[in-house]
């Protein structure tokens, strides 16, 4: 399992997070998952 992940928070209380997902299996076979979350304070 590989995986790479950003937050970003902006000035005006926005949150931005990137994570990415590999899977790698011992027989060749691969499954990737990407995940995109935004977020706001109030």
């Amino acid at each position: 399992m590989l995986g790479l992940g950003m937050n970003i928070q902006t000035t005006q209380d926005f949150a931005l997070r990137l994570e990415y997902r590999g899977l790698f299996g011992s027989d060749g076979g691969t499954d990737n998952g990407f995940l995109v979350n935004i977020g706001k304070k109030f």
